[in-house]
């Protein structure tokens, strides 16, 4: 994938399918619970009856094992391998060839708020260079999914006297950290309270350093699982304790990135209570190119924020600067946009950082209508109309006009 983190200029070309003398199938899941794993079984099953040679292969974890620990998860299958993005060793298979070294991939795994969860999304992030070479090009794949049956409560919206917004990033390359410091002097400019916070990276130092990935900026405080320690932020206060959440990311293939889903995967139990119900988002985006995500990076991250219950606020046209056609910039009715270029090198522009600002403030100026009319509204224990005092009181005869 291009240091833009987004498509790069030129598409791939059509790969040749994988050549043996008997169909080879990759059955690759991931599963937490047990429940995809159970799936997959059955799956290889119908691959074996149809005389077709099989491999079951299992998606590595990103969660730490404390977390998994918390989350009562029970221990992967070792059985099973377990895809690398390193060298293959003992039970592991390296994740190029298993995606392609098969005429087929049949791919598993359990629901995250409608979409796929972040170590699924993980393993696609890393297919940039099999992108380029259109190395999956007419490859087959099929999916199965599983979900949970029960859903979440209305909670109550954040309450306090000043509207309070949180401008939360991801970013790789420094594109989106600049744009959020453009919708931060928006969101001061409405009037409201502002904090900045990113999301942290999933990607081990290693990686990001053949990326050519720089350092983060240590001066935004980083979002963390864990108890929130020094320049970090719990991820229940990044998200609930605030009136109204801007969210940047860049795109990877049209979506949101792994670093990202991870964030709203971890969202379960906020989404049991409710607590993000009627909370007011709006996404502003990088993409390397003009065709590489503008629109889709938005609203393919809706399934997220619709499970939520949460009010989506896209800036629509009611910036004049979005119809300049004097300049190429970034930016959509979903939010606002740079381009990042196919090397990363283009930096987001004096027009696209005034997009980001106005978006700032017009998100600003709607959460703080929501805030107030909210506040206007009578509490839900106060006393409903009598029914008795209203069949008491006397009928007034309609006019023979108003009778029907």
């Amino acid at each position: 994938m291009s240091r833009a983190a987004s498509a790069t200029k030129s598409g791939p070309m059509a790969a040749q399918p994988a050549s043996t003398n008997k169909t080879r199938i990759h059955v690759i899941y991931y599963s937490m619970y047990g429940h995809i794993a159970t799936m997959a079984k059955s799956v290889v099953k119908g691959v074996q009856a149809a005389g077709a040679e099989v491999r079951l292969i299992q998606i590595p974890e990103t969660l730490s094992q404390d977390v998994l620990t918390k989350m009562h998860a029970p221990e992967k299958d070792k059985s099973v391998p377990t895809i690398t993005f390193g060298e293959a060793g003992e039970n592991t298979v390296e994740f190029q060839d298993a995606l392609t070294n098969c005429d087929g991939i049949l791919l598993g795994f359990p629901t995250r708020f409608g979409g796929m969860p972040a170590q699924v999304k993980a393993l696609w992030d890393a297919t940039g260079g099999l992108w380029m070479k259109g190395t999956l090009v007419g490859k087959p794949i099929s999916v199965a999914a599983s979900a949970t049956k029960s859903g979440p409560m209305a909670a109550q919206p954040a309450s306090t006297n000043k509207t309070r917004i949180h401008v939360i990033y991801y970013s790789m390359y420094g594109h989106i950290a600049t744009m959020a410091k453009s919708v931060v002097k928006g969101v001061q400019a409405a009037g409201a309270e502002v904090r900045l916070i990113q999301i942290p990276e999933t990607l081990s130092q290693d990686v990001l350093t053949k990326m050519h990935a720089p350092e983060k900026d240590k001066s935004v405080p980083t979002i963390t699982f864990g108890e929130a320690g020094e320049n970090t932020v719990e991820f229940q206060d990044a998200l609930t304790n605030c009136d109204g959440i801007l969210l940047g990311f860049p795109t990877r293939f049209g979506g949101m990135p792994a670093q990202v889903k991870a964030l709203w995967d971890a969202t379960g139990g906020l989404w049991m209570k409710g607590t993000l119900v009627g909370k007011p988002i709006s996404v502003f985006f990088s993409t390397g190119t003009q065709g590489g995500g503008q629109e889709t990076t938005t609203l393919t991250s809706l399934t997220n924020f619709i499970h939520h219950g949460m009010v989506i606020v896209p800036i629509g046209y009611s910036c004049p600067l979005q119809t300049n056609m004097s300049e190429i910039h970034g930016g959509s009715a979903y939010g606002a946009g740079t381009f990042a270029g196919p090397d990363g090198s283009r930096q987001p522009t004096q027009l696209e950082l005034q997009i980001a600002e106005h978006q700032g403030t017009y998100f600003t100026q709607v959460a703080t209508a929501l805030k107030i009319g909210r506040a206007a509204m009578p509490p839900k224990d106060a006393n409903p109309p009598d029914p008795k005092q209203d069949a008491e009181q006397p009928k007034t005869e309609r006019p023979p006009s108003a009778k029907t």
